[in-house]
């Protein structure tokens, strides 16, 4: 229990931890309302109400850390933000890929915070949110499973022994006849990025149709030409092996034609803007990973057409006043005059 002032401060990192997460919730509170009121899906019904439940908490729960650290509460998103009364945009299915990419990028997004943290009831909030992530995650698996739309990764014949890597050309491929075949973890690597840009296509071709705005609906639409190219891409370096990779069919993930914004451009905007950045973190990955030059070589290239699309969308956000600033260090004024 904490007993006095001090032991209510809050370090940079956890400051940090919780208005990413304060932000990040306020938004989901926002898309599950909206999911939950065209939801006709009895069994994502449950999992969109287990949400709403469990964010509102949190919501209020870091409200109270933020006051008793005397400290503003972010504005994040509100009801302003979000049309329950608009037209389905997306099928259920949709929002069940939506639910598991959200479980996903939550479990590692707490799980990076939880290290930084030390205050024991931040502590234990993170360690809940990592457990509630991976709840989530494995619901909506089972049902996407029972449902008969879970894509999964390719399957291969495997070797029957182990080997090593003699020479340095397990890294070449950029020269034609130095190629090897792919390992299962490039495999794997260029797999989820054809299903997160598939699901990130879709996406951004609804919000494209409901945008009011006509800058956010020829942003929308660049970033469906990106993914549909990075898509091309992907499948192609498998394709080279015969590999093939299944992803999210269209139909079953398809948005209908209405036109009306179930969400504020404002929040449609900040959506692309956190799928952006995982977008990098996942490239980023590829980078990280012994892979081939070649591969490699792709990864710097798609990563960097990410990252400028990621800074035109903050632009658009900055221009029209929907970019909250998070919390800056307070330079001392001795040393702004330095």
């Amino acid at each position: 229990m904490l007993t006095n002032n001090k032991d209510k401060q809050l370090s940079s990192a956890e400051v940090a931890a919780l208005w990413m997460t304060y932000t990040n919730n306020s938004l989901l509170l926002c898309t599950f309302r909206y999911f939950l009121a065209i939801n006709e899906d009895r069994d994502i019904q449950a999992i969109l109400e287990d949400g709403l439940k469990v964010f509102s908490e949190r919501i209020v729960l870091m409200t109270n850390f933020f006051n008793e650290a005397n400290l503003p509460v972010p504005d994040g998103f509100t009801d302003q933000d979000v049309n329950v009364n608009a037209p389905r945009l997306f099928t259920d299915n949709f929002v069940l890929y939506y639910l598991a990419q959200m479980a996903k990028a939550g479990a590692g997004l707490y799980s990076t915070y939880l290290p930084l943290v030390s205050r024991p009831d931040i502590v234990d909030f993170f360690v809940k949110c990592i457990s509630r992530a991976l709840d989530y995650s494995k619901w909506v698996t089972s049902l996407k499973l029972s449902k008969g739309i879970f894509v999964k990764p390719p399957m291969l014949e495997m070797p029957k022994t182990i080997s090593y890597v003699k020479n340095k050309d397990f890294l070449a491929g950029l020269l034609k006849g130095e190629r090897r075949s792919l390992h299962i973890r490039e495999i794997t690597l260029l797999f989820s990025n054809i299903q997160t840009n598939t699901l990130g296509k879709v996406m951004v071709t609804g919000f494209g149709q409901a945008a009011e705005s006509e800058q956010v609906k020829e942003y929308m639409n660049q970033g469906k030409k990106i993914a549909s190219k990075h898509i091309e891409i992907f499948s192609g370096i498998l394709k080279k092996d015969n590999i093939s990779a299944s992803a999210p069919h269209w139909n079953d993930i398809v948005v209908t034609d209405s036109t009306v914004a179930p969400f504020s451009d404002k929040l449609m905007m900040a959506i692309i803007m956190y799928a952006n950045q995982g977008g990098m973190e996942f490239y980023g990955a590829g980078l990280a990973l012994d892979i081939r030059h070649d591969i490699v070589a792709k990864f710097i290239r798609l990563v960097t057409e990410v990252r400028k699309y990621a800074v035109d969308g903050i632009e658009i956000m900055i221009k029209n006043g929907w970019l909250e600033q998070p919390p800056q260090a307070v330079i001392p004024s001795a040393l702004t005059k330095t």
